[in-house]
This record gives structure tokens, C-alpha cells and sequence, in this order.
């Protein structure tokens, strides 16, 4: 009999087992799955921040383009110069590691603006990361006339 009562218990014990294995991975699953999500949003977190400073540099770099500054000065862009560049030149010249568009929106109190667009946006809507970045600037239309602007750039990947 006591063979008997050691055979009920060893079922008992083995169900017992069973139910604690379960709360064990259960609660590896939990921390496995908490690890790899914050993991994962650090990364995601860390390719943003690559992207604004990529952008930051390419905006800086176009302030600065040869092609369409006045006299050297960063951030003074002249209007004739402008209307010649495209978006193919800017991307051939300054070379970003990432898709782009800039604007160039006159905000001054002149009754002509003076509004360029280089690149399509469209694309930045279905893009995973995009970041814009925006800069003050200013547009020499001639000696007496210079409008004040303001440029954005969106980088997207």
C-alpha cells in the first residue's frame, strides 16, 4: 500500500512540476521579450539620431554651396544663381547619404517672393525616418532689395 501512496504522489508532484515549469518560461518569455523591445527602440532610436545630425550637416553645407551664395557669404543666396541649380546638381555636389528635398520660402514684406523647391516631398510621407530641419537665410535680388528666407531641408530614408 505504501508503493501505492508513493505512485499518487509522484502523479500529484509531476503535475505540480509541469505548472511551475510553465510560470518559468512563462517569466523568461516576459524578460526575453522586454530585452529585445528596448533593445530594438534603442537602435531605432540611435539611427534617428544619425539621420538628423546627417541632415543638420547636409542643411550646413547648403547654406554654404558655392553654387548659389553671393560673394562667399554663407546664407545669402543669390536669386539668379537659384533659378539656375537643380535638384540633380545639389545632389551630384553635396552628395547625401540620404533622400532629400529642400524649400526655400521668402518671408519677407516684399510683394514679389521669391519661393524655390528642390526635390519631390511626396516620397518623405511613406518614408520609415524623416527629419526636417530649418534655417534662416536671406536672398539677394539685387543692391536694394534683399528678401529674408527661410530654407528647410527633409532627409528621409
Amino acid at each position: 500500500m505504501s508503493s501505492m501512496r508513493n505512485r499518487e504522489r509522484g502523479v500529484t508532484g509531476f503535475f505540480e512540476e509541469i505548472f511551475l515549469f510553465a510560470v518559468v518560461i512563462l517569466i523568461f518569455l516576459s524578460t526575453l521579450y522586454t530585452v529585445l523591445y528596448f533593445g530594438s527602440l534603442r537602435a531605432e532610436r540611435e539611427k534617428y539620431i544619425e539621420l538628423y545630425e546627417n541632415v543638420d550637416k547636409f542643411a550646413q553645407s547648403f547654406l554654404g554651396y558655392k553654387k548659389i551664395i553671393r560673394s562667399g557669404t554663407i546664407g545669402l543666396f543669390d536669386y539668379h544663381k537659384l533659378r539656375a541649380i537643380t535638384y540633380e546638381n545639389i545632389r551630384e555636389d553635396l552628395q547625401p547619404a540620404f533622400n532629400f528635398s529642400i524649400k526655400i520660402i521668402d518671408v519677407s514684406e516684399y510683394p514679389v517672393k521669391y519661393n524655390y523647391t528642390y526635390g519631390n516631398e511626396t516620397n518623405a510621407s511613406y518614408a520609415y525616418y524623416s527629419i526636417m530641419v530649418k534655417y534662416p537665410a536671406n536672398i539677394w535680388v539685387s543692391e536694394e532689395e534683399i528678401h529674408v528666407a527661410m530654407v528647410e531641408v527633409r532627409g528621409w530614408l
